[in-house]
């Protein structure tokens, strides 16, 4: 989730990032038990007895690589996400509408 606002104690409305089943993240590179072999092919692996499914984490914005199209009031924001299972970290790009 995000927020936009004109100050940082401005919480504006909240804003979905990233969603790992709209993605199709599950099965492809995050973890869903029983559908793939993520976990535990790919390391690091989880402690034994355990098969949790991946959540996504730790959005990290590279404001260097963020844009803004006044006419379509896009934002384009490029930031890093780690995923739990497996334990790895993505270059992700969402494109957000402002009203």
């Amino acid at each position: 989730m995000a927020r936009l606002g004109r100050t940082p104690w401005d919480l504006g409305p909240e804003l979905k990032l990233f969603d790992p089943v709209a993605a199709g993240a599950y099965t492809r590179y995050m973890h869903k038990p029983g559908a793939d072999r993520i976990h535990p092919d790919i390391p690091p692996s989880q402690p034994p007895g355990q098969d949790t499914p991946g959540w996504a984490y730790g959005a990290f914005v590279l404001n260097r690589f963020t844009t803004w199209d006044e006419p379509s009031r896009q934002l384009g924001i490029h930031y890093l996400m780690s995923t739990s299972s497996p334990y790895q970290v993505h270059l992700m790009h969402t494109r957000l509408t402002v009203s």
